[in-house]
């Protein structure tokens, strides 16, 4: 299971990258799950992560080789009122906020790659990306994912 300060930290680290190129992005709430994520974004105006602390499964049967995999939520969510929106500015909203989710994708492929000593084992196939539609009041995507870390 990874730690989760170093799991906040490698989360710090995305945000700062993707403001670079997305100053829309304003951060990161780190969750233990939805309704902690809705009480934490409040009214938070911008853009949003939403992360989830990661669950973990053990992920080998040989107890001289431990290893586990650990599962993430990461939203990118926007506090919009879709009844305020005409159907062409809410989609436009949707992709502003699906760039962005490309753009979280796209670092993590880039740190696996780059050897990331959390994201080394992340795998790719296991992205997988959903439309949200007024959770909590925001709307944007989700993303869920898994990699695996050194067991216990």
């Amino acid at each position: 299971m990874i730690r989760i300060t170093d799991f906040s930290e490698l989360l710090t680290l995305m945000v700062a990258d993707i403001q670079k190129t997305i100053p829309e992005l304003k951060g990161f709430v780190l969750v233990a799950n939805e309704n902690h994520l809705v009480r934490r974004l409040s009214d938070k105006p911008g853009v949003w992560l939403g992360v989830t602390i990661p669950s973990s499964d053990p992920e080998t049967v040989n107890e001289d080789s431990v290893a586990e995999n650990n599962i993430v939520w990461i939203f990118i969510l926007e506090k919009k009122d879709p009844g305020s929106l005409t159907a062409t500015a809410e989609l436009t909203h949707y992709q502003k906020l699906q760039d962005i989710t490309t753009a979280v994708k796209n670092w993590l492929r880039d740190k696996k790659l780059d050897g990331n000593e959390f994201l080394e084992y992340l795998n790719l196939q296991s992205l997988h990306t959903d439309p949200e539609y007024q959770f909590g009041g925001w709307n944007g995507w989700s993303i869920n994912f898994n990699f695996d870390t050194d067991g216990y």
